[in-house]
């Protein structure tokens, strides 16, 4: 074997490795934009899946201070316990959403009205 056969031989070996190299990368890039790929489609269909079917807070009829007091609408809330919406009701209603607040707030409402009354 001469001299120049085996720098021949060298630089195959180092094209070779180079391109082995390039392949492993390229493999690479393909897999990470596969798994991106497939993360972007279960992200659509997810949000595609949550805008067909929007959850109700509450299933079956409910009043619509039970509704207000969840989304935390209070003006709604003293608008609809100023019109005469039972208190007792409210009260009961607010405790049930763990709405501790608005719970104390009725019964300081019940507790004014009644002092205004005697």
């Amino acid at each position: 074997m001469c001299i120049r056969d085996r720098c021949y031989t060298l630089q195959e070996n180092e094209e070779r490795q180079s391109n082995e190299k390039e392949n492993q990368e390229k493999s690479l890039k393909e897999q990470i934009d596969e798994q991106a790929d497939e993360e972007d489609d279960t992200q659509k269909e997810e949000k595609d899946e949550a805008a067909e079917e929007p959850e109700a807070p509450f299933k079956g009829e409910h009043s619509v201070f039970k509704i207000a007091a969840h989304y935390g609408w209070q003006g709604l809330v003293h608008l609809i316990l100023s019109n005469g919406f039972d208190f007792l009701k409210a009260f009961s209603e607010a405790l049930e959403q763990n709405k501790l607040h608005l719970a104390t707030l009725i019964f300081k409402k019940v507790l004014y009205l009644s002092l205004i009354h005697i």
